[in-house]
């Protein structure tokens, strides 16, 4: 190989390399909510205390970031495997920190999210034909309560 062929060899190869990609972070007024190692959240880059992490991983994404009053929701995604690939989990950040909700969903990894009258309802398409699971978090009790609705009822 000749000297001036090294050049375009280490280019060559530095070009094959994968993209060393940051974990993904959704900013909110009081501090991002992202996550590091691919499974452990975090809250303006430091852990979670105590510890949050999710079945296979987790996912975080600027788009799934709510406000209600004082309080800054993101929806945060349990990555599963082949049987249930996706769960949620509420992350409430406010001036005092980061509350997590208790998780929820239907496995499925479609989801809609919106502010409805302060609170946070999510759905998903239930696994009943003509019905949507529908999950309701409630910013100001961190709780999330879930029904089935048939369509023809929203």
């Amino acid at each position: 190989m000749s000297p001036q062929s090294l050049p375009v060899v280490a280019l060559l190869a530095a070009l094959s390399l994968p993209a060393l990609a940051a974990d993904p972070a959704a900013p909110t007024r009081f501090g991002a909510v992202g996550v590091a190692g691919g499974n452990a959240l975090t809250f303006s880059g430091k852990p979670l205390t105590p510890p949050v992490s999710g079945n296979s991983g987790l996912q975080v994404f600027p788009a799934n970031v709510y406000a209600v009053a004082d309080v800054d929701l993101v929806v945060v995604t349990d990555v599963g495997g082949s049987f249930c690939p996706s769960m949620f989990f509420v992350a409430a950040v406010s001036k005092a920190g980061v509350k997590v909700s208790k998780e929820f969903g239907n496995c499925s990894e479609a989801l809609d999210a919106k502010v409805v009258g302060g609170k946070l309802v999510i759905t998903q398409p239930a696994k009943k034909a003509g019905a949507v699971d529908s999950y309701v978090f409630d910013a100001a009790s961190g709780v999330v309560t879930a029904k089935q609705m048939v369509k023809s009822d929203f």
